[in-house]
Parts: C-alpha cells; structure tokens; sequence
C-alpha cells in the first residue's frame, strides 16, 4: 500500500494550479484553487464534482452550486500556497472578464473569446455570467409525428372456430409422427433415469 508523499517533497514536484470559480458563490467563497500532478487536473475536478476533492467544493456542490475552471498554471504545491494568500479574485480570468464588460473596456462576445475551448455546459456558465442570452441549438429536422395504426377488428367466433380446428390438427399430427418414429438410446436411457429417481 502505497503513503502519500512528504508535504516537503510535493512542495518541489511541478505540477499544475488550477482556480475554480464558485457559480453562485458559496457564503464568503467565491474561488477555490489546488493542485494536481501535471496533465491531472480534469481528473481532478471530476473528484471535485463527485465530493472526493475538497470540503470547499463538496459544500458548494452539496448547496446545488458549481464551478468554471478558471485558470490552469505550471506550479508546486509552494505556488498553490502563495496563490492562496493572495486571494483569487484579482487574478482569476472569469472575475477579470466580468470586471472588464460591466466597465465597457471589452464586449461579452469578446469575453467569451478566452474560452473557445471550455466544454458546452462552462460555456453555458459563462454565457450566464457575461449577460449574454443562452447559446441557440441547432436546428433539427421537425419530429414526424407518430399516428398509430387501426386497432385490429377483434376475431369473429367462426374465425375462432377455425383456429381451434387448426391447432388440433397440428396437435395430432405431431403426436403421430412421435409415435412413428423409435425412441433413440439416450431418450431411453433419460426415460428410465427419470423412473429411477421418481421410485427412489
């Protein structure tokens, strides 16, 4: 069974600092950042999402919020510390974003320029964030409507008649042709196994 590393050793080991933004925020939270070995960070948040990662983010899930992956940088636990104590909302490209439309410095397209490749429900997120009216689905083919069929007309008592008269000219004729041919040497040997058992 494997232990976890020594604090003092992760604090040298490069790996990746990432910086979630809190969607609402969560009481005073509004940002939660770790780190993750290099190329593990969407693993990471999947822990997250699941109430495997972080307190902070199993409350924030637990109260029905979520999150935007705001920023993903090289750095040790040393840098996710120092990121910390600096607080995120000065640095984090979401707050950053929203500082920069409600100033009319740029345009919400434009925001939302920075995460071209964010999955379809961040972009939903963010689009929410920004102002910006929900992205439009794209057009479909109409649904043909379905229309049952006519119900089948129930069957008349001479057709029933007739049904019975078939399936008991098929009964006997089944009968006949098993009582033509010989039993085979295993169907014998399993009718007398059977007798056993059932005089036993």
């Amino acid at each position: 069974m494997s232990r976890k590393a020594p604090r003092e050793f992760l604090a040298s080991v490069m790996g990746e600092v990432y910086t979630l933004h809190f969607v609402p925020s969560f009481k005073h939270a509004k940002h939660y950042t770790g780190w993750a070995a290099e190329g593990k960070v969407p693993r990471r948040v999947v822990s997250h999402a699941l109430g495997r990662g972080a307190n902070l983010t199993k409350q924030q899930i637990e109260a029905g919020g979520t999150w935007v992956v705001a920023d993903v940088e090289p750095g040790t636990h040393d840098r996710e510390t120092q990121l910390k104590e600096r607080g995120a909302s000065r640095r984090c490209r979401v707050c950053k974003a929203q500082r920069a439309v409600e100033a009319g410095r740029i345009t919400p397209e434009q925001a939302m320029e920075q995460w071209a490749s964010a999955s379809v429900y961040e972009r939903g997120l963010l689009r929410q964030l920004f102002g910006l009216a929900p992205e439009a689905k794209p057009d479909l083919p109409p649904a043909k409507a379905f229309r049952p069929g006519p119900a089948p007309k129930p069957a008349t008592p001479e057709q029933l008649a007739e049904m019975d008269v078939l399936v008991d000219e098929l009964c006997r004729q089944w009968r006949a042709e098993l009582e033509e041919q010989p039993p085979s040497p295993k169907a014998q040997a399993d009718s007398e196994h059977e007798w056993e058992i059932e005089a036993g």
